[in-house]
């Protein structure tokens, strides 16, 4: 089931502690891979406005990157950022820059969505992240990005 999308962005006025931390957001329905899991990394902080649950994490440097394409998501660019070689080589990257998980996403509503897709990665701090940047390099993608 689709999530509905609405005329607001969500969170504008704070109600959790999650909204806080993060800016406002309109929603945007994707499936996600997790491609390296590592989520036993991710350790839980106590929330402050509201009930224990869901949490917001700490302790960790997350870079969150949103897609857009110059055209509208096809098989073939799918295939070729899942497979042949974006994702592959994001991975093999993070593994070498002390990487702990690596999540991508796709839009499933390719005529609507604001992306195309979205990749998440995590690191134990900014130091990994500094080192990523050193070591990633060009892997065909942006022949299809806007």
């Amino acid at each position: 089931m689709l999530l509905p999308r609405p005329d607001v962005a969500h969170g504008g006025e704070p109600t959790d502690t999650f909204q806080q931390k993060a800016w406002p957001c309109v929603r945007w329905s994707t499936t996600g891979y997790a491609i390296l899991d590592g989520s036993e990394r991710l350790l839980i902080t106590p929330l402050t406005l509201n009930a224990p649950f869901s949490a917001a994490r700490s302790s960790i440097c997350e870079f969150t990157f949103s897609s857009k394409l110059r055209q509208i998501l096809t098989k073939k660019v799918f295939d070729h950022w899942l497979h042949i070689p974006s994702v592959p080589s994001v991975t093999s990257v993070m593994r070498k820059a002390g990487r702990f998980r690596h999540v991508a996403s796709q839009g499933i509503e390719p005529e609507q969505d604001p992306y195309a897709g979205m990749a998440e990665l995590y690191f134990k701090d900014l130091d990994g992240w500094c080192h990523y940047k050193k070591l990633i390099h060009a892997d065909s993608m942006e022949q299809w990005m806007k």
